[in-house]
């Protein structure tokens, strides 16, 4: 058995455990994917490495499909993409350019009136 018929059958058998469309499958991989890769990576969410993996990581998977399927499905890769990638870019994107969000922003002094 190849190593892609193993990664089928891998990706195979975690549909069974899915409620909904493989879609949501997708969704999770690239949430967990992008989550995991900022930690062994040791960097911020708001940085572009963890996206970076999800996107590596989509892209494999994409090629592997390819090699299944013998041909490229267009529309069912776009749609895989999308699911996988869109997520993981919003949080990085929020995270990036609201810094309030992130746990290393700098928190503004809150003026109190002195107590009499």
């Amino acid at each position: 058995m190849t190593l892609v018929h193993r990664y089928i059958d891998l990706t195979n058998w975690l549909e069974t455990f899915v409620p909904g469309p493989d879609k949501f499958l997708h969704v999770c991989a690239g949430l967990i994917i992008w989550l995991v890769a900022g930690m062994v990576l040791r960097r911020g969410l708001h940085t572009p490495w963890p996206m970076l993996m999800v996107v590596l990581a989509e892209t494999a998977n994409e090629c592997v499909d390819r090699l299944q399927y013998g041909d490229w499905q267009w529309a069912e890769t776009g749609a895989d993409v999308a699911a996988t990638v869109v997520w993981p870019l919003v949080l990085t994107l929020a995270l990036r350019y609201l810094p309030v969000l992130r746990r290393d922003a700098a928190v503004p002094a809150v003026a109190t009136a002195p107590a009499q």
